[in-house]
């Protein structure tokens, strides 16, 4: 059974992550002091590395698997631009998302 005391509060914990944040610093493992951009490069890199990684395990199972293609028939067409109804709805989707981005990247105006 747990006695709660008023007015104190348990440290913030987060599981599986080992390190301590001292405002804009981490002190990792190793106990290097790491700056957040290193944090962010850091899990960049382990994210691209872990999805190629993936790619070349699917596209090595599906070879072996005689699922993959081995011969590809393709033509080459040469086709004019078009202007037909999905050209239009691409120009409103544009405008819309440019209208969104300026009313979420305008500053606050405190009032």
């Amino acid at each position: 059974m747990f006695l709660s005391v008023p007015g104190a509060e348990l440290p913030k914990q987060r599981v599986g992550f080992h390190s301590v944040e001292v405002g804009e610093r981490h002190y990792g493992v190793f106990g290097l002091q790491q700056s957040s951009r290193f944090v962010q490069l850091i899990l960049a890199v382990t994210f691209y590395i872990s999805i190629v990684a993936a790619a070349i395990v699917v596209e090595t199972l599906l070879k072996a698997l005689g699922w993959s293609p081995q011969e590809h028939r393709t033509a080459l067409v040469s086709t004019a631009i078009k202007f037909n109804y999905t050209s239009i709805l691409d120009i409103i989707c544009g405008v819309v998302f440019i209208a969104l981005s300026i009313v979420f990247f305008k500053p606050a105006v405190p009032k």
